[in-house]
């Protein structure tokens, strides 16, 4: 299984993907809204996004290339 590259356009990408705003990614993962915002920053002061992090981005957005979430019923 090969996930895509956790690039800041990829992090935005698959933000939108799953419906958050940077607010709303910020909160999930636990960071102020200003750190996130620095994950998707493709200038030099960008902060990437961790590769456990991404993929669950991934799994959220619908983008995972091998799971799928699924409500609880």
């Amino acid at each position: 299984m090969s996930l895509p590259d956790p690039t800041p356009d990829a992090v935005k990408k698959y933000r939108e993907q799953a419906g958050m705003t940077q607010t709303e990614a910020a909160a999930r993962f636990g960071y102020a809204k200003r750190t996130w915002k620095a994950k998707e920053d493709v200038g030099k002061d960008g902060r990437g996004i961790t590769r456990g992090e991404f993929e669950l981005l991934l799994l959220l957005a619908g983008g995972h290339p091998a799971f799928t979430l699924t409500p609880k019923e």
